[in-house]
């Protein structure tokens, strides 16, 4: 944004962005990239606790990957192909954005969409936790199950995600992060109340519930 507006004319047929526009933008830069990183990490970790089954096979992906802690690199976690997965299934099961993001048909002449004739020009909205969680989409789509993500084929990348890539959907911090915590920690639910940590109200943006974690070291000789 700084280039955009001090230099304008290094980016062609762009033109300079007002004050305005600038702080109005701001708002959904901070908002997509703190408040969704920290729902996704907070979904994985959650999941991670309530479901012992994907918590160990990650376990095991993760400390056979790494002998050391500093072997964790932002080049390295990109061959953890489960924890890409668990972080896949935690964005279904708990989009970072929960509202709909609106899109306008720009096909001339409307389209098809779910069966139906849209005309062009139509405002769309499509409400992610909606359909992340029907099974004509996903087989027992309330249950978190990573390995559906693992043998995923180019046609589901970003289907859920605002066609997005799947890779691009992660950043690497939320990697990184998940992974160190995975390599120094088994994690559990602390208390029964986080058991209902999912069940949270949305308006912008999630509004979390209580989540209690127990962090107990890894034993290494």
């Amino acid at each position: 944004m700084h280039e955009c507006r001090s230099k304008p004319s290094s980016i062609r047929g762009y033109r300079r962005m007002t004050e305005h526009e600038i702080a109005f933008n701001s708002r959904f830069l901070v908002l997509a990239g703190s408040e969704t990183v920290t729902t996704t990490l907070a979904a994985a970790v959650y999941f991670l606790a309530a479901y012992p089954r994907v918590h160990n096979k990650l376990a095991e992906e993760v400390r056979a990957q790494f002998p050391r802690e500093e072997d964790v690199t932002m080049r390295s976690v990109n061959g953890l192909k489960y924890m890409m997965a668990v972080l896949d299934e935690a964005m279904r099961k708990m989009p970072p954005v929960p509202g709909s993001m609106s899109r306008v048909v720009g096909t001339k002449g409307g389209d098809v969409i779910c069966g139906w004739h849209i005309p062009e020009g139509t405002v769309l909205d499509i409400w992610p936790w909606a359909s992340n969680h029907l099974e004509r989409n996903f087989t027992n789509a309330y249950e978190f199950i990573p390995e559906r993500w693992l043998d995923a084929g180019d046609e589901w990348d970003g289907i859920r995600f605002n066609k997005e890539r799947r890779r691009a959907s992660q950043p690497f911090s939320m990697r990184m992060v998940l992974a160190r915590l995975i390599w120094n920690f088994d994690l559990s639910l602390g208390d029964e109340e986080s058991i209902n940590f999912p069940d949270c109200k949305s308006y912008a943006v999630w509004i979390k519930r209580h989540l209690q974690i127990r962090l107990t070291p890894v034993m290494r000789l």
